[in-house]
């Protein structure tokens, strides 16, 4: 008997395993769909640029001083919004230094987030250098699927599904909090 029960268990757990496991599929697929929606009608979407944003570590900047920004401020970054009528698509955020290049694409649909790409590029020389190859280049992508404010799956620079449960809980956390960020950057943040 309770070799049978035993069975039973494994077969429900296998169950309720390949259905779980066939809900996330399904949801990447959806999240595939509206990624390359949003990517062939970005050409037909208001554009709203800020550019020099400077980005503090906390959501007010305002609370700090002119002297203290110095101090909490965390990057310079240029973001740009895109609209589909009043309804955000997608928020770029384009950090520039010397040796990097990132760009953070963050995807929303009926006011959800849905997805994130992110592609940083590391010089090896210095940016002004001459004849800078693909070789002095090292190029990382890493895709974040995302669901009701919870990531999903990541696919990291190797497109591997990343599965420790610790570093998808902290990334998911540095994530909402990056997409909130840009979320609240305003015309009165840029340096123009």
């Amino acid at each position: 008997m309770s070799k049978y029960i035993i069975f039973v268990l494994f077969l429900f757990s296998f169950i309720v395993s390949d259905i779980y496991s066939q809900t996330i599929e399904d949801e990447i697929k959806n999240v595939r769909s509206k990624y390359l929606k949003v990517n062939g009608e970005i050409k037909s979407y208001k554009k709203v640029d800020f550019i020099d944003v400077g980005l503090y570590k906390d959501l007010e900047p305002k609370r700090y001083s002119m002297e203290g920004a110095k101090i909490y401020n965390l990057a310079v970054i240029n973001c740009y919004r895109y609209f589909k009528g009043n309804g955000l698509r997608k928020i770029v955020a384009t950090f520039d230094a010397q040796h990097d290049l990132q760009t953070s694409e963050y995807y929303v649909w009926n006011g959800k987030l849905f997805f994130i790409f992110k592609k940083n590029i590391n010089f090896l020389k210095p940016r002004g250098s001459k004849n800078i190859t693909e070789k002095d280049k090292v190029v990382t992508e890493n895709r974040y699927y995302i669901k009701d404010n919870k990531l999903i799956r990541w696919l990291d620079e190797r497109k591997q599904k990343v599965i420790d449960v610790k570093k998808l809980k902290a990334e998911e956390e540095i994530l909402i909090h990056d997409y909130k960020l840009y979320l609240s950057v305003n015309q009165n943040d840029t340096d123009q």
